[in-house]
């Protein structure tokens, strides 16, 4: 047998050792881990505020826009908007992603964002989540209702 094949046949049996080799502990962590109790984590404060949001169709696209607010004491970067649309029973159709305005956005700041993706005539609703760029999701709460204000308690009269 030539040296080449030699290595060539060497190197194949490596490869099918080790994916066995593979295998085998990962069923041993996988059994590991049936026996093991997870406990739930503590609820997160939210990093986020949803201060306003609306969606609305045009141009062949449907658009997610609002402003979204860092609550904590230091500068967020790389935060994506993902707008979901669903249908009128829920069903989800599509979504999208779009990094906010503001990169970053630093603490107590508010920063508008906009996310678009292509229209379809089922969409019924929408709503929005914020992740980091690389994966994960970030906590958000909506905003409080602002108090309306009395137009006539206001308007001053003129003589």
């Amino acid at each position: 047998m030539s040296h080449s094949r030699t290595v060539f046949w060497a190197i194949c049996v490596v490869i099918v050792v080790a994916y066995i080799a593979m295998r085998v502990s990962t069923y041993r962590d996988e059994s590991a881990l049936s026996d093991y109790q997870f406990e739930p984590s503590a609820p997160v404060e939210p990093q986020l505020e949803l201060e306003a949001s609306s969606w609305h169709s045009g141009y062949g696209y449907a658009t997610f826009e609002g402003a979204v607010k860092n609550l904590t004491a230091e500068s967020l970067d790389d935060i994506e908007a993902v707008a979901s649309f669903y249908d009128k029973d829920g069903g989800f159709i599509t979504s999208d992603t779009a990094l906010i305005d503001y990169q970053p956005i630093l603490a107590g700041q508010t920063s508008a964002f906009k996310v678009m993706t292509t229209w379809n005539p089922k969409m019924a609703s929408a709503k929005v989540e914020f992740k980091r760029f690389w994966g994960g999701t970030i906590s958000c709460r909506q905003a409080p209702p602002k108090p309306k204000s009395n137009p006539q308690k206001h308007r001053r009269r003129h003589k």
